[in-house]
């Protein structure tokens, strides 16, 4: 089952900061917050985005080694076992 993960951290926080500033009219500081919020949080999805892509690659190469070492024992079973042994 999969879970949400919710963080509520500076981006939030700005947000609402933004958020109160228009609503007292400061509007220009409200603009300033709320473009720092937005940008904080593309940066903290960019991240995100990021660990997942190296976290797919370290996966994909993981999948990748162990197909390559099952064709080699396959091809080592198939090969002609005891060519030498005598019976």
């Amino acid at each position: 089952m999969n879970s949400i993960n919710i963080s509520f951290g500076y981006p939030e926080i700005t947000m609402i900061g933004a958020t109160a500033l228009y609503i007292t009219g400061m509007s220009i500081a409200g603009h300033v917050f709320f473009g720092s919020s937005l940008l904080i949080a593309i940066c903290r999805a960019a991240i995100s985005l990021h660990k997942f892509s190296e976290a797919q690659k370290i996966l994909d190469n993981q999948n990748h080694d162990v197909k390559e070492a099952i064709y080699k024992a396959a091809a080592a079973f198939s090969s002609p076992l005891g060519k030498n042994v005598k019976h």
